[in-house]
This record gives C-alpha cells, sequence and structure tokens, in this order.
C-alpha cells in the first residue's frame, strides 16, 4: 500500500491508499469491501442497467449476473482507444499503463474507491468508455450523467481536479472530453454513499423503485434464489401493492389488444411485402425470421405469483 499526501482542491491535506493486488480475483475481492466509482450512479438511481439493489447484492456476496459479452468486449478495447486519443490529440503527454488491478481510496472516505483506467505522464487520470449502439442514445448531447458520476468519484479518490474521459461511441472514431471536478455534487454524494453503505453493513435491502424495479429483478433473485416453504404476514403495504398490480394487469390486456389490432391490420395492408411506408413518413418492415433450434440448460429460478385467496 503507498500513501499519497497531496493538498486536495479545497486545500486539505488528504492521504490517498493506492493498492495493487496480484489477480483479478484479489482485486474483485477488495472491490466487494467499498462502493466503485462504477457503483455510484446505481446507487444514486441514475444508472439506465443497474439499481441500487443490484450493487447491494454484490457487496453482501450474492451471485449477482456479471458483464455481458459486450461489455467485457468494451473492456478489451479500452486501451487501443485510450492510445488512440493520447497519440491523436493530446499533446505532450503520454499513457501510462501501470498495474490493472489497482485500487484507490481517499482515508477520509473507506467506503468508496475507483479504479481508474488509466493515468497520464503528466497524472491526470484518464476514464474510457467503449458505447454500443444501445447506450449511444444517452450520449447525443455529451458524456450522460452516470459516467460524469464515475469520474468524479474517481477524482475523489485520486484527489484529481480533472479528468480526461475517452469514449469510442457505436463504432465511430474516438472521441475525448476534459472534465472538470464538482465539489458540489462531491458532497452529496459522499453523503449519499455513506448512508447506503451503512445499509450495507447492517445488511438492511435498499428498497426497490418504480424507476429502479426492471434493474432489481435479477439482484432479488441473487439475494433470495431459493424459497423456504413457510408463510410470512405481509402487512398492509402489499394488499395496495397487490391492488396496483391488479389494476396494472387489466390495463396491460387492454394495451396488448391494442397493439395486436393495429400490428393485425398493418400486417394485412403489407401483405407479401417486405417494406411499407405511410404518407407521413413512418415506416414498418414484415420479413421473414428464421429461428434456430436450441436447447435450454437446465436452471432454477423464482417466480412470483398472485393466488386465489
Amino acid at each position: 500500500m503507498l500513501d499519497i499526501n497531496a493538498a486536495n482542491p479545497k486545500g486539505k491535506t488528504v492521504a490517498i491508499q493506492k493498492l495493487s493486488f496480484r489477480n483479478r480475483d484479489e482485486w474483485l475481492a477488495e472491490r466487494r469491501k467499498s462502493i466503485g466509482a462504477s457503483d455510484l450512479a446505481a446507487v444514486l438511481g441514475h444508472n439506465p442497467w443497474h439499481s441500487p439493489l443490484g450493487v447491494f447484492a454484490s457487496k453482501v456476496g450474492a451471485d449477482v449476473d456479471g458483464s455481458s459479452e459486450q461489455a467485457r468486449w468494451g473492456l478489451d478495447k479500452e486501451t487501443a482507444v485510450a492510445k488512440f486519443i493520447v497519440r491523436e490529440h493530446l499533446d505532450g503527454v503520454s499513457l501510462e499503463l501501470g498495474n490493472p488491478f489497482t485500487i484507490y481510496r481517499d482515508d477520509r472516505y473507506p467506503w468508496l474507491h475507483a479504479t481508474p483506467d488509466f493515468f497520464l505522464s503528466d497524472g491526470t487520470l484518464m476514464q474510457v468508455k467503449c458505447v454500443g449502439s444501445r447506450a449511444s442514445v444517452y450520449w447525443h448531447d455529451g458524456p450522460p450523467i452516470y459516467v460524469l458520476m464515475q469520474c468524479n468519484q474517481e477524482m475523489l479518490c485520486t484527489d484529481s481536479s480533472a479528468a480526461v474521459l475517452a469514449a469510442e461511441i457505436a463504432g465511430d472514431p474516438p472521441v475525448f472530453f476534459e472534465i472538470e471536478r464538482n465539489e458540489k455534487f462531491i458532497d452529496a454524494a459522499i453523503d449519499a454513499t455513506k448512508r447506503f453503505w451503512g445499509l450495507v453493513e447492517s445488511g438492511i435491502e435498499p428498497e426497490i423503485s418504480p424507476e429502479n424495479a426492471e434493474a432489481s429483478i435479477n439482484a432479488h433473485r441473487a439475494l433470495h434464489p431459493e424459497d423456504n416453504g413457510m408463510t410470512v404476514d405481509l402487512g398492509e403495504l402489499a394488499d395496495d401493492l397487490l391492488a396496483t398490480w391488479e389494476d396494472a394487469l387489466g390495463r396491460e390486456k387492454d394495451v396488448k389488444a391494442i397493439i395486436a389490432y393495429v400490428k393485425g391490420r398493418i400486417g394485412q395492408l403489407i401483405g407479401d411485402n417486405t417494406y411499407g411506408v405511410t404518407p407521413a413518413g413512418r415506416r414498418v418492415s414484415y420479413k421473414t425470421i428464421y429461428r434456430g433450434a436450441y436447447e435450454v440448460k437446465a436452471s432454477t429460478y423464482r417466480r412470483l405469483q398472485r393466488l386465489k385467496s
């Protein structure tokens, strides 16, 4: 462990821990002991794909499904993207390729950590994103908030005042952004993450909200993979939730019927043709899709159902 004493943007001397590990398994084990910069947006409810419950599950040891194949492919491309940006756009600096299994912490906030992708030779940290077509919609107006949050926690944990964000977006040539440290946001994030880490240490699951419900499903299944055959009194809140479920199911049937009608009528209008276009310029396709046979691997999962009283 290396302690790096430096004056932060507020003028205070801080101690930064730099922890290096021999392999990925040791590195991942240490990451579970605190909130990483890539976890921050999920903890604060601003990640489109991950939830507070998902972060909680990963920290308490639940077997949460890992990153997608596309995400892993993006990680493999990060070095090439970083080298391109440095070579083409950043004069007078070089890319530092250190131990990838390194974690940084500010001693004042032990529940937080960061694992920056790279540092430049002048000490500036560099974050790299390889953005697929699905996520590219969040980048139309510049870096999305969940990435800015990550960069700010990395600046906090490395005592940096600025960062370079490099991004390859939907296969286009890489671009870069200079990210300034936002002290107001960092102060708020410190308080919010401290409260969240208190839940982790107490084993209290963060409450699922409508905004993060879909992203929480796999995490909840990982936390409670097997039922025990017992019955529990759910309380009055469950009656309200089940009434909401029943109402939503009724509306869902109506919506499905409308969608089926619209798709059926448009299909009749297209007939044997592949594409259709409307006077207003809307376009649809009606293609023949081949679906190969496949074998589903045996697995277990839990299904929530409403039962008759």
